[in-house]
């Protein structure tokens, strides 16, 4: 019967077929630092617009937007962290909708560990609706660079999105138990 190589004898053979250069590469680059955390505030995750000068049924629903997913990536360099990430939003017509398009404005903010906002950007969102499609999904890709000098720690650090809310929409959502 032949005895098969060990699990020990393969991966040092592969460190010396590919060369020094797998080694360098793990020693020089320490080890990773981890990303802020990336979350969607929950009573500003939804908004639903209603049309002017109409109830608060159903019936008077011109849109709804909501934030479905945020996720990314970061990079750290020179005192800086590069952020990446993508909002992922959902945009449902209501049947009170005459339009076919619209705007929704929606914020990301970096939170430091006491959650004192360190950087807040608001952005102004178009939405198309396409005939026969009650429901538009939108991908939003972002990036920005902040200072990390001065003592800050960016994996204890947070990214948040919402979408930007009037006071009686705010309390629409509390009510929606969103």
């Amino acid at each position: 019967m032949r005895r098969l190589p060990s699990k020990t004898l393969i991966i040092a053979l592969a460190f010396v077929l590919s060369g020094c250069s797998v080694v360098e590469s793990v020693i020089s680059s320490g080890p990773e630092i981890p990303c802020p955390r990336f979350g969607i505030l929950k009573d500003a995750s939804e908004v639903t617009r209603f049309v002017r000068g109409g109830g608060r049924d159903l019936t008077d629903v011109e849109y709804r937007a909501r934030i479905q997913e945020i996720g990314g990536a970061c990079d750290y360099d020179d005192g800086q962290v590069d952020l990446d990430y993508v909002l992922t939003f959902f945009v449902e017509r209501g049947p009170a909708a005459i339009a076919t398009e619209g705007s929704f404005v929606f914020f990301v903010a970096y939170l430091d560990p006491d959650k004192r906002v360190l950087f807040r950007e608001e952005r102004v969102r178009p939405y198309v609706f396409v005939e026969g499609a009650p429901i538009v999904a939108i991908r939003e890709e972002i990036s920005f660079t902040l200072d990390l000098t001065g003592g800050t720690n960016g994996p204890r650090h947070q990214v948040v999105a919402g979408l930007a809310l009037s006071e009686s929409e705010l309390q629409y959502n509390r009510q929606q138990g969103w």
